[in-house]
C-alpha cells in the first residue's frame, strides 16, 4: 500500500482521488486517498469517504453513467446500465480460505481477492498472494495491442449505408457509436431497425465489409509484445475485450499469436452493450473474480475511460487515435504501452485503506492544536502571507522591483491596534525591494480573507474579494504601481494561463440554458469532480479548484479560467478535462455547447441574465456610454490567454508587440459572423461591439507605443476609468461615473469618506477592456471564441511570439514603424475583411503569414513539441480564408440558408 495515491495523467491531469489529511495521536499527519466504495463492505472501521458522496449520501456504484447521444437521437429515456451490472460485488473466496471456500471474514476492508487473505497459514503462498497477481489487465483491441485505422470502421458504416439505401451517417454520428456494438448502433443511434432479426442482419453484413477492406492483416504496435511478456512473468492475469464477433477475435488473436496471453476473452456474444457501458470491463472482472477497484483498464479512448469510470476501474488511455491531450481524464495516457512498468500499475490498482488500524478521524480543515503562539508562513507565486496567532496576516512581496510600497498597516475597526500588529510583524529582508531595501507588509485580519485550511493560510478568490480590510492611511499612486510591478517574475516561473467562454444551450430547442440549468450544471460539476461552489447570496454563480475557477458571464456565457501552467499540452490537457467534466453532466441533461464568438440565433430579449449584483450595475449604465454595451454583455463570447513579464521593460514590449498584433489575432479567430440567424455584414462581430460598448475602457491604447510609458502610465490611465462598483458587506454599491483617483481621495458620493484598498484596485483592474490589459500579467483579448480544436492554437499563438526573445524581437522589428493611425485602421478593418484587408504594399495576410512563422519557430525553440497546436491558423493563414468566411460559405450553400446547422458544426 502507498502512503498516498494520486494517479495523474502524463500531462498533468487532475488527481483521481482527493487528498485528506487524518489525524493520529498526538497532532500527527499523514495523507491518506479518499475512495468510494460499499457501506455494506466496511464493518471492520468507519471508513473515510469523498466529501461529495457523503453529502449526497448515495453510493458511488449506483451512481448512474453518462447517457449516450444515442439515446437522445433515439429519444430513449431508459438508462443503459443492466441487470449484467451487479449492485453488490459479492466475489467468492478463492478455496483455500475454508474447507467450505467461503469468505469468513467479510466486511474487511479491500474485500479479500488475490491481494492478500490472512486466512492462509502458509507464509509461502501469502507471499505469492502479496506480490503481483492481485491486479488484473484488461485491454482492448484495436489500437491497444494491434495497429488500427479508424477510417476503415467509417467506410463500413457509409457502404453499408449505401447498400441499405440509408442517409449516410454525419461525422459527429460515427463519432458516437465508436465502440458501441454494430446492433446498438443501427437500433439506438441511426435509427434503422428495431426489428432483431434485421439488426443482426445488418450487423453481420457490416462486419464482413469492415473485414473486407481490413484485408486479416493484423500487427502488434511497437512495445505491446514486451508489455504482455512483462506481466506474464510477474504472473498478472490479463483479459481482452472487444466488441468484434468472437470468430473474428479468436482468428485474429491466433493470427498474431498472443492467444495463450489472455485468460478471459470478451466478444460481442457476451454482452448487450459497448461503449460508453461499462458492461464487458464489468463482466470481464467477474469471470476472473476480481474487484473492479483491482482492475486496470487500457483503451485508446474517452468513452473507454468513461466505460472503466464508471465500472470504478482505473485507466491507462493509449495515445494511437486521439492525441496525448485529448485524454487527459484517463488516469495516465502514453504513447506505448512499453512506456509502463508493473509499479505503475501496482500505484493505480493500490487502495489505501484503514483494514485493521485504529478508526481514523477525517480532518479536512483543522489546525494543530498548538497551546504555544507560533507563526505560519504559506507562498503563492507572488506573495508570502505570515499568519500570526491571534492577530494579523502579513502579506510580503517575493519579487525584487524597482518599485517599493512604503510600509503601510491595516487592522479592522475596533479589533486590534494597528502598533500591536506591526510589533506581531515577521519581516525578511529577503524580500526588500531593490530601490528602497524596504519590506513591503499588508496586515489583514484572519477574520477577514485570511482562511484556515489545512493548517496553511489562503486568501479568499477575487474579484470580488470582501471587505475584509480598511486602510488606515489612504493608498496611493506609488502602491498601485507597486501592485502592477510585483508580477514580475524571472523567466522560469512564467506560466500560460488561458480562459474561455461558450454558449450553452438545450439540444431539443437550441434556446439559451437558463439560470436554472446552469445551477443544476454547476451542482453536479462540484458533487461528481469535487469542485468548491462560489456563491453570491443564495445563487451558486461559480466553481473553484486549486487555481482553476469556472464563472458565468451576463448571460450565461460559462467560463473556465483555468491555472496558471508550464506548457501547452498541460493547458490542453485542461481545457479537455474541463470539457469531459461539462459533458458528463450536461449530456444527461440535454445541454450542448457552441464555439463561437456571438450568439447567432437569438436576440437579447432571449438571453436570462445572471444573479450577480455587479451585473445589474453594468446593464443599468452600459446604455448610457455606448449603443452596443448590452450585446458585449450578454451575445460574446471570448478565448483570452495570460501572460507573464519578467520586467517593467519586458512587459512594455509584450504589450506593444500585442496591441501591434491583436488585430491578426482577431482575424485568425474571427468566428461570429451571424445576428439573429442571418450574416452580420461581419467576420468578427465580437471585435466589432467592442468598438461602441465604452470607449473610456476599451480600444487600443496608443500611449502604451509613447517612451515615457510603464507602470505608472497604465496607473494614470486606470485611476481616470470610470469605475463600476465598489464591493462591501457581500453587496455590490453602484459607483458609476466616479474613479478610482476620487476613491484615493475618499470623495466618492457613493460611500463618502471611505478610502479604498488593494482588492477595491484589483476589482476595479477587471473592469477595465482594452485589446491588451494590465494587471499582474498581461491579457490577449482580441480573439473570438471557438470549438475546441481552436482553444488551444491561442494560446499557442502568443506563446510561440512573447515567450521567445528571438520572435518577440523580430516583431518588435516589424512593428516598430507602424503608426498609431495604422494601427486604428487595421483595429477598425479587420473585423469586417479579415485577413483580406489592405495593408501598405499588400494585404493583412502576408504579415500574418510571417507572424505565424515567428510564432512555430519560437515554439520549436521553447523545446516542448508544442509546434503542432498552430496547425490550425497555419491553415488559415496558408488560404486567408477565416473561420468566419467557411461558416459563411456553409450558410449560403450546404446549410441553405439556415442558421441551425452552425449548431452542430461548432458543437463542442
Amino acid at each position: 500500500m502507498v502512503e498516498s495515491l494520486a494517479s495523474t495523467s502524463f500531462i498533468g491531469h487532475r488527481p483521481l482521488y482527493a487528498g485528506a489529511v487524518v489525524k493520529e495521536g498526538y497532532s500527527k499527519r499523514r495523507s491518506v486517498s479518499i475512495v468510494g466504495f460499499h457501506k455494506e463492505k466496511c464493518l471492520g472501521g468507519r471508513i473515510a469517504m469523498s466529501p461529495p458522496l457523503l453529502r449526497l449520501g448515495v453510493d458511488r456504484s449506483k451512481t448512474s453513467a453518462i447517457h449516450a447521444l444515442a439515446m437522445e437521437l433515439a429519444h430513449e429515456t431508459y438508462s443503459f446500465k443492466d441487470d449484467r451490472i451487479p449492485q453488490k460485488w459479492n466475489y467468492p473466496a478463492e478455496k483455500g480460505a475454508d474447507q467450505s471456500g467461503v469468505d469468513q471474514r467479510p466486511g474487511v476492508w479491500p474485500p479479500e481477492n488475490k491481494a492478500d487473505m490472512p486466512s492462509l497459514h502458509n507464509p509461502l503462498l501469502r507471499q505469492e498472494r502479496m506480490g503481483s497477481g492481485w491486479l488484473v489487465a484488461i485491454f482492448e483491441w484495436e489500437g491497444v495491442l494491434i495497429e488500427d485505422n479508424p477510417d476503415l470502421e467509417k467506410q463500413a458504416w457509409l457502404a453499408l449505408s449505401e447498400e441499405e439505401g440509408k442517409s449516410p451517417p454525419p461525422a459527429f454520428v460515427l463519432r458516437r457509436i465508436d465502440g458501441m456494438k454494430n446492433e446498438q448502433a443501427i437500433s439506438e443511434v441511426l435509427c434503422w431497425s428495431r426489428d432483431p432479426a434485421q439488426m443482426r442482419r445488418m450487423a453481420a453484413r457490416k462486419e464482413d465489409i469492415y473485414q473486407a477492406l481490413q484485408g486479416g492483416i493484423y500487427r502488434l504496435r511497437a512495445g505491446s509484445r514486451e508489455f504482455v511478456n512483462v506481466l506474464m512473468h510477474y504472473k498478472i492475469p490479463m483479459a481482452l475485450v472487444s466488441t468484434r464477433p468472437r470468430k473474428t477475435l479468436e482468428a485474429a488473436v491466433g493470427n498474431i499469436g498472443i492467444q495463450e496471453y489472455f485468460n478471459v476473452m470478451i466478444a460481442a456474444e457476451d454482452v448487450q452493450r459497448g461503449k460508453p457501458d461499462p458492461e464487458m470491463f464489468v463482466y470481464a472482472a467477474q469471470l476472473l473474480k476480481f474487484i473492479p477497484e483491482r482492475c486496470i483498464v487500457f483503451g485508446n479512448s474517452n468513452q473507454t475511460v468513461e466505460a472503466a469510470h464508471d465500472a470504478r476501474m482505473k485507466c491507462v488511455a493509449v495515445a494511437s487515435k486521439h492525441p496525448v491531450y485529448e485524454l487527459a481524464a484517463a488516469d495516465l495516457v502514453v504513447r506505448r504501452l512499453d512506456e509502463l512498468s508493473v509499479v505503475d500499475l501496482k500505484n493505480l490498482a493500490a487502495v489505501e485503506s484503514t483494514e485493521f488500524g485504529a478508526e481514523p478521524e477525517l480532518e479536512l480543515e483543522e489546525e494543530e492544536d498548538d497551546p504555544s503562539p507560533s507563526t505560519r508562513t504559506a507562498f503563492d507565486d507572488d506573495f508570502c502571507f505570515v499568519a500570526v496567532p491571534g492577530a494579523a496576516m502579513a502579506l510580503i512581496s517575493q519579487t525584487g522591483l524597482s518599485y517599493c510600497i512604503r510600509t503601510e498597516v491595516f487592522s479592522r475597526a475596533g479589533n486590534v491596534e494597528a502598533s500591536k500588529l506591526k510589533d506581531n510583524c515577521v519581516g525578511f529582508s529577503s524580500f526588500s525591494c531593490n530601490s528602497a531595501g524596504k519590506t513591503q507588509i499588508f496586515y489583514m485580519d484572519n477574520a477577514g480573507v485570511g482562511l484556515k485550511r489545512r493548517g496553511s493560510v489562503v486568501v479568499a478568490a477575487s474579484p470580488p474579494t470582501e471587505d475584509a480590510v480598511i486602510a488606515t492611511e489612504p493608498l496611493t499612486k506609488e502602491d498601485l504601481v507597486a501592485y502592477l510591478a510585483s508580477g514580475c517574475k524571472p523567466k522560469e516561473a512564467w506560466r500560460i494561463g488561458t480562459e474561455h467562454e461558450k454558449f450553452g444551450f438545450e439540444l431539443k430547442t437550441l434556446c439559451p440554458m437558463k439560470y436554472e440549468q446552469i445551477s443544476e450544471l454547476l451542482n453536479g460539476i462540484a458533487e461528481r469532480f469535487d469542485w468548491e461552489k462560489i456563491m453570491e447570496g443564495d445563487y451558486i454563480i461559480g466553481l473553484k479548484q486549486g487555481k482553476q475557477s469556472i464563472s458565468l458571464e451576463p448571460g450565461g456565457q460559462f467560463e473556465l479560467s483555468g491555472a496558471p501552467l508550464e506548457t501547452l499540452h498541460q493547458t490542453c490537457a485542461e481545457v479537455n478535462s474541463h470539457l469531459y467534466q461539462v459533458k458528463a453532466v450536461t449530456e444527461e441533461m440535454g445541454i450542448g455547447f457552441l464555439g463561437i464568438g456571438f450568439q447567432p440565433k437569438w436576440g437579447l430579449k432571449d438571453i436570462p441574465m445572471m444573479p450577480k449584483g455587479r451585473y445589474q450595475i453594468m446593464k443599468n449604465y452600459m446604455p448610457k456610454v455606448g449603443t452596443l454595451g448590452l450585446d458585449m454583455m450578454f451575445r460574446t463570447c471570448t478565448v483570452q490567454v495570460n501572460l507573464d513579464f519578467s520586467s517593467e521593460a519586458d512587459m512594455i514590449r509584450k504589450f506593444r508587440a500585442g496591441l501591434a498584433l491583436q488585430p491578426i489575432a482577431t482575424a485568425l479567430f474571427a468566428n461570429s459572423p451571424f445576428t439573429e440567424g442571418k450574416p452580420n455584414g461581419f467576420l468578427s462581430m465580437r471585435s466589432q461591439i467592442w468598438t461602441d460598448t465604452d470607449n473610456n475602457r476599451t480600444g487600443m491604447l496608443p500611449f502604451v507605443f509613447d517612451d515615457s510609458f510603464g507602470f505608472e502610465q497604465y496607473v494614470d490611465y486606470a485611476l481616470d476609468v470610470p469605475m463600476y462598483f465598489v464591493y462591501r458587506n457581500k453587496k455590490y454599491i453602484d459607483c458609476t461615473g466616479m474613479t478610482f483617483r476620487d476613491f484615493l481621495k475618499g470623495k466618492l458620493r457613493c460611500i463618502p469618506g471611505e478610502l479604498p484598498t488593494l482588492n477595491d484596485w484589483e476589482n476595479h483592474l477587471t473592469t477595465i477592456f482594452p485589446e491588451v490589459r494590465l494587471k499582474r500579467y498581461l491579457e490577449m483579448r482580441g480573439a473570438d471564441g471557438g470549438p475546441w480544436r481552436r482553444l488551444c492554437a491561442l494560446p499557442a499563438f502568443w506563446v510561440g511570439i512573447l515567450y521567445d526573445e528571438v520572435s518577440l524581437q523580430n516583431v518588435l522589428d516589424i512593428t516598430a514603424d507602424w503608426t498609431p493611425e495604422e494601427r486604428q485602421m487595421l483595429r477598425n478593418k479587420v473585423p469586417i475583411t479579415g485577413l483580406k484587408t489592405p495593408f501598405r504594399d499588400g494585404l493583412l495576410k502576408h504579415v500574418a503569414q510571417d507572424v505565424v512563422k515567428l510564432a512555430k519557430d519560437g515554439l520549436e525553440r521553447r523545446g516542448y513539441k508544442e509546434s503542432g497546436f498552430l496547425n490550425e491558423v497555419a491553415e488559415v493563414v496558408r488560404t486567408g480564408v477565416t473561420p468566419a468566411e467557411r461558416l459563411l460559405e456553409l450558410y449560403n450553400g450546404k446549410w441553405e440558408q439556415q442558421i441551425d446547422p452552425v449548431f452542430e458544426e461548432l458543437l463542442y
